[in-house]
């Protein structure tokens, strides 16, 4: 993981050491949020990159994200906004 070849890795996770594979994926998803990449992040964790992005004021991006990802789920952040 030291290396960030994170394809590698989970795939390694997954089909040697599949106890560890929990742990690969929260350091990926971590790894992920602090480079700010929000497309790569919604693949794995849509929750995750919604609230990256609200946090950071881009709430085009988050209806963007939801309406691609999870069309009713692009409906009930409207509503509640």
């Amino acid at each position: 993981m030291e290396a960030r070849d994170w394809t590698q890795a989970r795939k390694i996770a997954q089909e040697l050491e599949p106890d560890y594979y929990p742990r690969v994926e929260t350091e990926y998803r971590e790894w992920l949020r602090s480079e700010g990449k929000a497309d790569q992040l919604a693949d794995v964790d849509l929750g995750g990159a919604l609230e990256m992005l609200a946090s950071q004021g881009q709430w085009d991006q988050v209806l963007q994200k939801a309406q691609k990802h999870e069309p009713e789920l692009r409906n009930k952040i409207t509503t509640n906004l």
